[in-house]
């Protein structure tokens, strides 16, 4: 796959109306598309996400503070409605896989909405002869879309659980620091 097609469909994505909203995910992808395309997709961790594409501190504590894990979740989902939305006839697809952030670049195969489509209702049905095949063709259209968004809210729902945990985390050891008496006997208000 030419890199040239690869920045093609990064400009495409990026000037969707998923990614013009949010400054970060737009920053987030374009460092780890073009970070891989520079052949470095060993050095995209999340360390380097949060300090070269996030604008965080070199003191970045990915284990204190979730923001990559949260934003790598909402560009997950941000990806998944561009291309049920505005890239579902797109012939290349970039994909951040979970479990990691090094995007992954495929084509999109022709027969990606057939293979959406459930078995049982591969043709229009016979007994409904006003239906045309354009009519049949965006039925299959829609249940690709509304499956690839429920793919989406999925992965927003996964982030907001991991979102709620740590901010539990990070609550309970902030009511421990206010307990402990600070140097000199005064207390942490």
């Amino acid at each position: 796959m030419a890199a040239d097609d690869i920045h093609r469909q990064l400009d495409r994505i990026l000037e969707s109306s998923y990614f013009q909203v949010s400054l970060r995910l737009t920053r987030f992808l374009k460092f780890v598309v073009e970070t891989t395309l520079a052949g470095k997709p060993e050095t995209i961790k999340a360390y380097t996400i949060a300090v070269d594409a996030l604008d965080r501190g070199e003191d970045f504590d990915p284990q204190r503070d979730p923001i990559v894990r949260v934003e790598a979740g909402r560009l997950r989902a941000a990806l998944a409605r561009y291309y049920a939305d505005e890239g579902r006839h797109d012939a290349l697809v970039i994909e951040v896989p979970r479990g990691g952030y090094v995007p992954t670049f495929r084509r999109a195969p022709d027969e990606q909405l057939t293979e959406l489509v459930p078995e049982r209702v591969e043709s229009p049905p016979a007994a409904v002869s006003q239906w045309r095949a354009t009519d049949w063709l965006e039925t299959r259209s829609l249940v690709r879309a509304v499956r690839l968004q429920s793919g989406a809210l999925k992965a927003e729902i996964s982030a907001t659980k991991e979102i709620c945990a740590l901010s539990r985390g990070l609550l309970c050891d902030i009511a421990k620091l206010c307990e402990e008496p600070l140097i000199g006997g005064e207390r942490n208000n």
